[in-house]
């Protein structure tokens, strides 16, 4: 005695419905395409474009817009501030290299922070820094391994379904 969960026999031609699937995909691959175009190209990370990282814990919530406004005198090419935490209390900053070292940065966030938020104590949890050239490198060999592995499938399924 054998368990059936659906009583009829259900048949579904997926060959004959190959083409819809096809028009599908070469529609979400070009919708794709376009969104990328249209923003500007892909955004590489801090890892693979060079930059730092810099997570900051405070003491009270703070409002992301406010952090933004204290951060921004400092001209850090490409700043982005990202809340890490549903508190409000935890930070990621990213921006691209500046011209200063990165302890003299990390000084003038430090006193920027300490001046604009006086009642609200800073603590910088992690900093991460990437140089240009080691992103660069990570990049290469990034798209190096897609190409290698794409190039690997295409022949395991020409040599599996001749």
């Amino acid at each position: 005695m054998t368990l059936e969960l659906f009583k009829k026999q259900t048949y579904i031609d997926v060959v004959a419905k190959r083409n819809i699937a096809y028009l599908i995909s070469i529609i979400l691959i070009l919708v794709g395409l376009i969104a990328i175009i249209k923003n500007g190209g892909i955004k590489y990370g801090v890892d693979f474009s060079g930059g730092v990282v810099i997570q900051i814990q405070f003491k009270n919530p703070v409002h992301s817009e406010k952090l933004n406004q204290t951060l921004t005198p400092l001209n850090l090419p490409g700043l982005t501030i990202q809340q890490f935490d549903e508190e409000r209390t935890s930070y990621l900053i990213r921006f691209s290299h500046t011209q200063n070292d990165v302890n003299a940065t990390k000084e003038a966030i430090n006193k920027k922070l300490l001046s604009n938020l006086p009642n609200n104590q800073s603590t910088i949890q992690r900093l991460e820094m990437v140089g240009p050239k080691v992103g660069s490198d990570l990049k290469n060999s990034a798209l190096e391994a897609m190409y290698y592995a794409i190039l690997l499938i295409a022949v395991y399924i020409s040599g599996r379904f001749e």
